[in-house]
C-alpha cells in the first residue's frame, strides 16, 4: 500500500528546487525537477526562464495556481510533455521515468502535477469524468512505459500509476474512488472519440480488485449501453481475474444471450472464464428466455460442461435441450452428436528438441556461397550506377561523404558457415555485415536463396538470423523467411508449427507470433493437418477470437485451420456454422469450402432446418441439397410440412430433388391453385401495378385441358416477383410443367415481352426534346471552343436545331425507369418460355450493355433455365464473347451450372444443345397446314427451298386454303420464318464456336462428334468446310474431310474409317507436315470448298529462344494505324472492347476463350469514348488467366500461333513501324 508523508514546508527564500533537494527522501521531485528543466529554453520561445521553477512551486506546495492558465497558452511545452501526441511513452525518454518508484510520493503532490498535465492544450479525450475533468486519463497516458526486447523486437507496456495509488487520487480530488472506473464503463461509444487512455486502464497493477470493489457501482453501467458501449465494457473486463468476473456473471450472460452477433460472441468466452459461477445465471436463461436465447444458453452451458469435462453436466444439457418446445433449441442435440468426441481432459502438446547444428553439406554450402555472390553483385551495379551519377553530375557530390556500400565480406561469410555448423542459437554479435539494405533492394537474391532445394528450415532461420532478415519490427516472419520455410517443408514435410514455435521460443522470440504469419500472411496453409493441428490446439482462445472478429486477413486460411484440428472446439465449430450460413456472402464461400472436409457437418445443417431465421434454414437446405446426403430426407420433409417461406419451401423441394426423391409427392396441385389464387386476392404486389393482368394469355392443364383459374396465374406471377430471382425453383417448374406445351410458351413469351416494354418504355416526347435541345447546346460550345478537338467530329458544322434533330431519337429510346424490382416474373418465363425467349433477350442484351446491368444479368439468368437449345446456345455465345464484362461473368457462371445440372463439360453442353432451326437430320422442315403438309429444304449454302405436297418448288408459302387448319397454317408461316431468322445466327454462333476450338485444341471422342456434330442438319454442312485431324496424344495420324452423304474422305479421296474412341480435332499448319498440308489446300481448290475460316496456310509462330518467360508479344510495338481501321479488323476477327479506364478512354481489345479459362489482349496507346479516328500504335499482344498474365510459355501452342497471326492482321492495317510513334499516336 501506499505510504504517507507529509507535506514538506519550505523557507520563503528558498527556490523549489533548492527545497526538493533538502528534503531527505523526495526523489521524486528531483527527477521532476530534472525533467521540467528545459522548459525554461525551449526554442521559438515556447518556454520561458523561471517556468520550472514556477510548476514545481505548485506541485511541491500548491503556491502560484496561475502558471496553470499559463500553460494553457503554452503549445511547445505541451509539445515538450507530449500531451499533444497522446503519451509520454517514448523510449529512452525522461517521461516514464519519472513514475518509477512512485511508493514514497504525497498523492497531493502528485494531483497537483497531473492537473498541470490537464491545463496543457491536448488534441482528444476518451473518457469523460462525472465532474468533466481529464486529469485521470493524462495521467495515465503519460505515465505509460513502453518495454521493448532488444532481441525480439516486441514491445511491453507497463502502466506506472497502480489502481490503489489512483484511488488514493480520487479521494484527493474529492471524487468517489470508483469515479474513473465509472467514467469508462459508461462513457463515450464513438470510435472516432475514443483516446488512448481507456485503453490503459486495464494494465494498472490491482485493477481486478479495484472492479470487484466497485462492483455495485458498475453493475447498472454493464447492459445499459449500445453494441459499441458494450464492445468498450467487454474490453474493460477481458482480463479480469475469474471470480471477479463471476461476480458479473449474470451480465455477461444477458450479452453472451443477446441479439447482437459481435457482442455475444466477445462476452461468450469471458462467461466461460466464471466456469462454475456461470451455471446460475444460464440456468435461469434457459428456464425463461426467449427460443434464440435458450438455444445460445444451451450451447455455453454444453460448451461449459466440455470445458470442466462434467459427464452430469453434459447429460443436463441435452435434457434441457430435448424437453425445449422449439424446434430450433431441440435441433441442438443433432448438432451435439455430431461432434467429436470429447476428451477426458485437455490435450497437451510439448515443443520438439530443436538440432540447432546445420550438416554443411557440398549443395548447402554452395547455396550460403551464391547467396554472399548474388548480395555482392547488387551492391556492385549500386555502386556503378552512384559512380556513374557523380562522373556525370560532380557538383552534387558532398564531399568527405562516400555513397558506395561496403561489400559482404569473405570473413562475415565464414562466421556464417561457422555459426551454422554450431549447435549456437543466436548469431555472434561480432558479425561484421554491411549496413542494412531495404528488402526491395536484395529481395532478388534472397529470394533465389529461398527458393533453394538444398535449405533445411534450421539453416534458412539461421541465414536468414545472421542476415538481419528473419522478421519484421512487429515480431512476425518476414515474406522472405515464411518462403524459406514453406521450401522447407516442400523438402521436408516433417516440418510442424510446432517446431518452429520452438525456435523462435530457442531464439528468444514469441512462438504466438506464427498465428499472424499464418493467417495474414497466408504461411503454412498449404501444410498438412498434421503439421498444423497441434500447434492450432494450443491456440483455441486466441481463434475464438479470430473467429469473432474476422480481422485477419486470410480468413480462409482460418477456416482450414479449424477444420484441420484433430478434435475441434464445439465453440469454433460452431462459430464457423455461423459464418457459413450466415448473412456475409464472401465469408460464407470461404467457410462452407473450409466445411466441406469436416466429418459430421450434416447433423449440423440438419439441426440448422430448426432455425428461426429463413436465410439459415435456406442455406443449410441448399448445403444439404448440394451433398445429396440422403438421411437427412426425413428432416427435410418434417420441415417443409411445416415451413411457410416460399423461397425455403422452393430450396427443400429442390434438396429433396437432389437426393433422388420424387418431386410430385410434394406437389398438390389443388393446394397450390387455392394457395395462390389466396395470395393474389390480397392485391397485386406494388411491384406490378403496371402489369396487364387483363391481357394475360389463358392457361390450360395438360392432362385434362381444363382452364387453369386466372387468379392463379396471376398469383403465380405474384409469389415469383415476390422470391426476387430470375431462376425458377423446382416448384415453379413442375406446376408450370403440369400446363399444356402450346399455352405455356405463349403465356411465358408475354410476359417476357411485357416485362421487357416496362422496362425500356420511353420518357415521353416533351422530355425527350428537352434533353435532345441541352445536349446540342453542350456540344455546340464544346465545339466553338475546343474546334481541333472536333475536327473529325460528324457534328462539325451543325446549327443548335441540326444538333438536337440528330440527337433526339436517342432521348425519343432512352427508358423512363426500370422494371428490374419485378425481375422475379423472369423465373416464370424461364420455365415456360421456348425459342422466342432466346430471341427477345438477345436483342435487349445488344441494346443495352451497358447501362443496365441488374436486368442484363437477370436475362442471362433466365436464359439458362429455359429449356430450349437457342437459349442455350445464346447464353454460351455471351459466355465466350461479349463486349460487357460483367454480362460475360454472369453467363460464364450460369453456363457452368448448367452444365453441372447436366454432369456435362461446358464443351459437351454446346454441342448437345445445337438448336437446328426446326431441320431434321436430313435437313427437311415439315410445315403443316392440317391436310397438306409442306416442306422446306437446306442447302449446303444455307438457302432454304420451300416445296409443296406434291414436290413441287414454290417460292413461299401460300395462304390457307377453305380445307386448311386456319391455325396450324399460321404456325407453320411463323415456324418458317423463326426457322429463316435464326438460321443466319446459328451458323454465326457455330462458326466461332469451332475457330475457338482450333484454337484452343478441344478434342472429340469420335463417337461424339459423329452423334453431335457430323449428324447435325446445320452443324455438318459446316464440318465438311474443315479440314480434320484423328490424333494420339499430340501427333496427327490421319486426316480426314467429312462429305455431305456422312463418310469421310483423306487428301488422296481415299475413304476412312474411325473407331469410336478414336480422338478428333481441327487439323492446323503445326499437326500436317508440308506436303500433306499442301495436298489439302488443292483438295479444298478442287473441290470448290470454300474454308469456313482460313484454318491452314497462315504459317506456325515459334516463340524466339529465350522468350518463354515473357509476357507479352511485342512484335509490332510502335506500328501506326487508324483507329477505326484497328477496330474494324479487332471485331472481325472476333475481339471486343476492353473496358473503359480513366477519363473514358480504353487501351485494349480482347478475346475470351472460356473453356481455358483465358483470354487474349491487344494492346495498344488508346482511345477516348465516344471513339474519333484519331492515329494510334500497337504495343502488344498479352495473355490473362484469372486476372494475371501469362508466360508465353504456358500459352497453347496453336491459340499462340493465331493470336500472333491476327496481331499481325491488324498491324497490316496500318503503315508500319515508325520511330516517331509515341509523338504521333500522342502516347
Amino acid at each position: 500500500m501506499l505510504k504517507w508523508i507529509g507535506k514538506v514546508l519550505g523557507g520563503a527564500s528558498a527556490t523549489p528546487a533548492a527545497a526538493a533537494r533538502d528534503v531527505p527522501g523526495n526523489v521524486w521531485l528531483q527527477r521532476l525537477q530534472t525533467y521540467l528543466e528545459p522548459l525554461d529554453h525551449l526554442p521559438d520561445n515556447g518556454g520561458r526562464a523561471g517556468l520550472a521553477e514556477a510548476i514545481l512551486t505548485y506541485v511541491r506546495q500548491g503556491d502560484g495556481p496561475q502558471v496553470l492558465a499559463e500553460l494553457g497558452q503554452r503549445y511547445a511545452v505541451a509539445n515538450y510533455l507530449h500531451i499533444l501526441s497522446g503519451h509520454a511513452c517514448r523510449v529512452g525518454s525522461l517521461g516514464p521515468q519519472l513514475y518509477h518508484d512512485l511508493t514514497d510520493v504525497d498523492p497531493a503532490q502528485l494531483l497537483r502535477w497531473a492537473r498541470v498535465l490537464q491545463a496543457c492544450p491536448a488534441r482528444r479525450f476518451g473518457i469523460s469524468m462525472a465532474d468533466g475533468s481529464h486529469w485521470p486519463e493524462l495521467l495515465l497516458t503519460h505515465s505509460v512505459e513502453l518495454l521493448r526486447d532488444p532481441q525480439t523486437d516486441e514491445t511491453r507496456i507497463v502502466q506506472r500509476i497502480s489502481a490503489p495509488l489512483m484511488e488514493t487520487l480520487l479521494l484527493e480530488a474529492q471524487l468517489p474512488p470508483s469515479a474513473l472506473l465509472t467514467a469508462c464503463f459508461s462513457g463515450s461509444n464513438d470510435a472516432y472519440r475514443q483516446g488512448y487512455g481507456i485503453y490503459l486502464v486495464p494494465y494498472m497493477d490491482g485493477y481486478s480488485q479495484w472492479v470487484l470493489r466497485h462492483v455495485e457501482a458498475l453493475r447498472p453501467l454493464l447492459l445499459a449501453g449500445d453494441m459499441y458501449l458494450k464492445h468498450q465494457v467487454l474490453n474493460l473486463m477481458n482480463d479480469l481475474d475469474p471470480p471477479v468476473m463471476s461476480a458479473m456473471a449474470g451480465e455477461l450472460c444477458e450479452m453472451a444471450c443477446g441479439g447482437n452477433r459481435e457482442v455475444r460472441e466477445q462476452a461468450a468466452p469471458l462467461l466461460l472464464k466464471c466456469q462454475r459461477g456461470a451455471l446460475h445465471p444460464l440456468t435461469l436463461m434457459i428456464q425463461g428466455g426467449k427460443p434464440e436465447q435458450r438455444a445460445h444458453a444451451l450451447r455455453l452451458l454444453w460448451a461449459l460442461a466440455n470445458q470442466l469435462a462434467d459427464s452430469p453436466l453434459r447429460a443436463e444439457a441435452r435434457a434441457l435441450a430435448e424437453a425445449d418446445r422449439a424446434a430450433s433449441v431441440r435441433g441442438l442435440l443433432a448438432e451435439w452428436d455430431a461432434e467429436p468426441a470429447h476428451e477426458q481432459g485437455p490435450v497437451h502438446y510439448s515443443g520438439p528438441v530443436i538440432d540447432w547444428a546445420v550438416a554443411l553439406t557440398p549443395e548447402r554450402l554452395e547455396v550460403v556461397e551464391q547467396l554472399w555472390a548474388d548480395l555482392n553483385q547488387l551492391i556492385d551495379r549500386h555502386n556503378e550506377s552512384i559512380t556513374e551519377y557523380y562522373t556525370a553530375h560532380p557538383e552534387k557530390k558532398t564531399a568527405g561523404k562516400s555513397e558506395l556500400w561496403p561489400n559482404y565480406s569473405a570473413a562475415a561469410l565464414n562466421q556464417l558457415k561457422a555459426f551454422l555448423a554450431s549447435s549456437e542459437v543466436v548469431p555472434p554479435a561480432s558479425r561484421e555485415l554491411p549496413q542494412d539494405h531495404s528488402e526491395y533492394f536484395s529481395r532478388s537474391a534472397m529470394q533465389a536463396f529461398a527458393d533453394s532445394e538444398a535449405l533445411t528450415a534450421v539453416m534458412a532461420f539461421k541465414v536468414l538470423d545472421f542476415c538481419n532478415a528473419l522478421g519484421s519490427g512487429e515480431g512476425r516472419l518476414s515474406h522472405i523467411t515464411c518462403r524459406a520455410l514453406e521450401q522447407a517443408y516442400r523438402q521436408d514435410d516433417s516440418l510442424s508449427l510446432m517446431a518452429l514455435a520452438q525456435m523462435l521460443e530457442d531464439r528468444g522470440r514469441d512462438g504466438d507470433s506464427l498465428l499472424q504469419d499464418c493467417f495474414n500472411n497466408g504461411f503454412a496453409e498449404g501444410w498438412d493437418a498434421d503439421a498444423v493441428a497441434p500447434y492450432f490446439a494450443l491456440h483455441v482462445g486466441w481463434l475464438e477470437q479470430a473467429l469473432a472478429a474476422l480481422e485477419v486477413y486470410h480468413t480462409d486460411a482460418l477456416y482450414a485451420a479449424v477444420v484441420k484440428m484433430t478434435a475441434p472446439p464445439a465453440s469454433l465449430i460452431n462459430r464457423l456454422f455461423e459464418i457459413a450460413l450466415g448473412s456475409n456472402q464472401g465469408e460464407r464461400a470461404l467457410a462452407q469450402r473450409a466445411l466441406e472436409q469436416l466429418p459430421g457437418k450434416e447433423a449440423h445443417l440438419i439441426a440448422a432446418l430448426g432455425s428461426g431465421k429463413s436465410e439459415v434454414r435456406l442455406l443449410a437446405t441448399k448445403w444439404l441439397g448440394n451433398l445429396g446426403h440422403q438421411p437427412a430426407i426425413p428432416a427435410l420433409e418434417q420441415a417443409l410440412k411445416k415451413d411457410k417461406n416460399d423461397g425455403v419451401r422452393t430450396a427443400m423441394i429442390e434438396a429433396l430433388e437432389q437426393m433422388g426423391q420424387p418431386v410430385e409427392q410434394y406437389l398438390d396441385r389443388e393446394q397450390w391453385v387455392i394457395d395462390t389464387s389466396k395470395a393474389m386476392a390480397k392485391g397485386a404486389p406494388k411491384d406490378l401495378v403496371w402489369f396487364p393482368w387483363d391481357a394475360l394469355p389463358e392457361l390450360r392443364w395438360a392432362d385434362t385441358q381444363e382452364p387453369v383459374p386466372a387468379l392463379a396465374a396471376q398469383g403465380l406471377l405474384a409469389q415469383a416477383v415476390k422470391l426476387k430471382s430470375a431462376q425458377p425453383g423446382a416448384l415453379l417448374r413442375r406446376f408450370c410443367g403440369m400446363f399444356e406445351a402450346r399455352g405455356r410458351e405463349r403465356f411465358g413469351q408475354f410476359v417476357l415481352e411485357t416485362w421487357l416494354a416496362e422496362d425500356t418504355r420511353p420518357i415521353p416526347l416533351e422530355q425527350a426534346q428537352q434533353l435532345a435541345e441541352q445536349h446540342a447546346t453542350n456540344t455546340l460550345f464544346f465545339i466553338q471552343r475546343y474546334p481541333d478537338d472536333y475536327k473529325d467530329s460528324p457534328h462539325r458544322g451543325k446549327g443548335l436545331d441540326e444538333l438536337s434533330a440528330s440527337f433526339l431519337p436517342r432521348f425519343m429510346r432512352q427508358p423512363q425507369g426500370s422494371a428490374a424490382a419485378s425481375k422475379g416474373l423472369l423465373a416464370v418465363v424461364a420455365a415456360c418460355a421456348g425459342a422466342d425467349a432466346a430471341a427477345s433477350a438477345g436483342r435487349y442484351l445488344k441494346e443495352f450493355y451497358g447501362t443496365r446491368a441488374s436486368q442484363g444479368k437477370a436475362l442471362i439468368a433466365m436464359l439458362a433455365w429455359v429449356e430450349h437449345p437457342s437459349a442455350t446456345q445464346l447464353l454460351l455465345s455471351i459466355a465466350s464473347r461479349f463486349r460487357t464484362a460483367g454480362f460475360q461473368e454472369e453467363a460464364i457462371l450460369q453456363a457452368q451450372a448448367l452444365a453441372e445440372r447436366n454432369h456435362w463439360t461446358l464443351a459437351e453442353l454446346a454441342d448437345r444443345t445445337l438448336p437446328s432451326a426446326g431441320f431434321d437430320e436430313h435437313g427437311l422442315l415439315e410445315l403443316s397446314y392440317g391436310e397438306r403438309l409442306f416442306s422446306a429444304r437446306l442447302l449446303a449454302d444455307f438457302k432454304i427451298e420451300l416445296y409443296n405436297p406434291d414436290g413441287k418448288k414454290i417460292a413461299a408459302l401460300p395462304d390457307p386454303r377453305q380445307d386448311d387448319d386456319a391455325d396450324e397454317a399460321k404456325e407453320a408461316k411463323k415456324q418458317f420464318a423463326s426457322a429463316k431468322k435464326s438460321l443466319a445466327s446459328i451458323v454465326k454462333q457455330q462458326t466461332e464456336r469451332l475457330y475457338e476450338a482450333l484454337c484452343t485444341g478441344r478434342e472429340w471422342p469420335y463417337a461424339d462428334w459423329q452423334r453431335y456434330l457430323n449428324q447435325h442438319p446445320i452443324m455438318r454442312r459446316l464440318l465438311q468446310r474443315l479440314v480434320w485431324v484423328q490424333v494420339e496424344g499430340d501427333r496427327a495420324v490421319a486426316s480426314f474431310r467429312p462429305l455431305d452423304d456422312g463418310s469421310l474422305t483423306d487428301c488422296e479421296d481415299n475413304p476412312l474409317t474411325l473407331a469410336d474412341d478414336a480422338q478428333v480435332r481441327l487439323a492446323h499448319d503445326s499437326l500436317l507436315g508440308a506436303e500433306e498440308l499442301a495436298q489439302w489446300q488443292q483438295h479444298l481448290v478442287d473441290y470448290e470448298v470454300t474454308p469456313l475460316f482460313q484454318q491452314l496456310g497462315k504459317g506456325v509462330y515459334q516463340l524466339p529462344e529465350g522468350q518463354g518467360d515473357a509476357h507479352a508479344i511485342e512484335d509490332f510495338k510502335g506500328h501506326l494505324l487508324e483507329a477505326f481501321a484497328l477496330r474494324g479488323r479487332a471485331l472481325k476477327l472476333g475481339y471486343t472492347r476492353g473496358a473503359t479506364e480513366d477519363a473514358g478512354w480504353f487501351y485494349t481489345y480482347e478475346k475470351s476463350f472460356v473453356s481455358l479459362g483465358l483470354s487474349a489482349d491487344i494492346r495498344f496507346t488508346g482511345n477516348p469514348l465516344p471513339e474519333s479516328n484519331r492515329t494510334v500504335a500497337l504495343l502488344d499482344l498479352t495473355f490473362y488467366r484469372g486476372g494475371y498474365s501469362m508466360p508465353l510459355a504456358e500459352v497453347p501452342t496453336i491459340l499462340l500461333s493465331e493470336c500472333y497471326h491476327d496481331l499481325r492482321s491488324i498491324a497490316a492495317q496500318g503503315t508500319g513501324f515508325d520511330p516517331d510513334w509515341e509523338k504521333k499516336s500522342e502516347y
